[in-house]
């Protein structure tokens, strides 16, 4: 498993009716990634968090994020979610800074549509270290519960 706690399991109220879903990295480590599926998770997402509680956070239908209010910076995969299947692919990964946003150019798209692109958010590093570039292949996990 990742070893950061997923922000859901961290206590943040703005998650508690999020679920989770487990993701498999190219390297074959796993990582439990919270779900945002609320208003507020996905506005919220990681602001105002302290970097020791930071963790995955996956959003759907999301192709930029913003660091406003962020206390730590972020590693940002851009995915490109599949229509049916198991098996997302990287394509891009960004480092977002604090009070800055990034986001998806269009021509890395590829030609995904924008409602199939996610972000998954991770602490800083963590995309190096799980083999996390883009075209890379991450297996989706419970792959019912993730609606795009």
């Amino acid at each position: 498993m990742c070893p950061h706690p997923t922000p859901a399991a961290v206590g943040l109220r703005r998650f508690a009716r999020c679920g989770t879903v487990d993701l498999r990295t190219p390297s074959g480590r796993a990582i439990e990634a919270t779900l945002a599926t609320t208003p507020a998770a996905r506005l919220l997402g990681l602001t105002r968090v302290e970097p020791e509680r930071i963790g995955p956070l996956l959003l759907l239908r999301c192709d930029a994020v913003h660091g406003f209010w962020m206390r730590a910076d972020l590693d940002v995969c851009f995915l490109a979610m599949p229509a049916e299947g198991s098996s997302a692919v990287v394509l891009d990964v960004r480092v977002l800074r604090r009070r800055r946003s990034v986001a998806l150019a269009r021509g890395l798209r590829r030609g995904t549509p924008r409602r199939r692109v996610a972000a998954l958010e991770l602490p800083t590093g963590t995309t190096s270290r799980l083999g996390l570039a883009s075209g890379a292949a991450v297996a989706i996990g419970h792959a019912g519960a993730v609606r795009t």
